[in-house]
């Protein structure tokens, strides 16, 4: 999956959550723009999520990829040595075909890094937050839902 800008708004209308700046080695895991990523305890970096053992220190959604790239000329693109992740914020994640989707409903993640699915499992990643009037979604191609991404990986981040 290509780059994606999921991000909506954070948890008041208007303010965009918090920016986490995590140390990631693209070498290691290689990191799109939309994808859910967690800190590994062991590596002192932040990587892709593949799973949902992964999801047990979820920092949030990357906000940019961990290799600047071109349509020209990829060939000596930098590195980054951190990426920028969005974290207590919504963001409109792709979702899994045939399930219905509700606000409150929990989520976790789904076949890959940037879908999530209802299928319960032990690390939820978020909540879906539909938008006021707005009844019940339908997983399909295409068809992303509003979820508030929870963070696991920092205990506080103010009093």
């Amino acid at each position: 999956m290509a780059n994606v800008n999921s991000h909506s708004y954070g948890l008041i209308d208007g303010q965009g959550g918090y920016n986490l700046p995590g140390p990631c080695d693209h070498a290691v895991s290689a990191i799109e723009q939309g994808d859910l990523v967690y800190f590994d305890t062991a590596d002192h970096l932040v990587k892709r999520a593949a799973s949902d053992a992964n999801c047990a220190t979820l920092v949030g959604v990357s906000k940019q990829p961990s290799q600047v790239s071109s349509s020209i000329d990829n060939s000596g693109a930098p590195k980054e040595k951190q990426v920028q992740v969005s974290a207590a914020a919504i963001h409109w994640m792709p979702t899994t075909a045939a399930e219905v989707y509700n606000t409150g409903d929990l989520v976790f993640i789904g076949d890959s890094s940037k879908t999530v699915t209802k299928v319960a499992a032990t690390n939820a990643v978020g909540r879906v937050i539909l938008p006021p009037g707005q009844s019940a979604v339908t997983g399909a191609a295409g068809v992303s839902v509003p979820v508030l991404i929870y963070t696991r990986a920092y205990v506080r981040f103010a009093e």
